[in-house]
């Protein structure tokens, strides 16, 4: 898991990184080019990573690598809090 803060046009931002993981008969398995991403406005914690990035169909994003996810969640979040003329 990484956890990153981000600074983004003044708003304090934090980023949750985990790679998706599933329960198989041996346990729980991690998929190590599958990552989801979080973000949240404080300190996130072990209960509450922020809120999951989702698509159109309001399904979850898999990213293909930590960087992608990061890449991702900057361009929505400066979308989101650019100044509106």
């Amino acid at each position: 898991m990484t956890i990153e803060q981000h600074d983004i046009f003044g708003n304090n931002i934090w980023l949750v990184i985990n790679s998706v993981k599933f329960e198989t008969e041996k346990g729980i398995e991690e998929q190590l080019e599958q990552f989801i991403c979080y973000y949240k406005y404080s300190l996130p914690n072990d209960i509450n990573y922020g809120e999951i990035f989702k698509d159109k169909n309001n399904d979850r994003i898999v990213f293909s690598s930590i960087q992608d996810a990061r890449n991702h969640a900057i361009s929505f979040l400066s979308d989101k809090h650019r100044e509106k003329p």
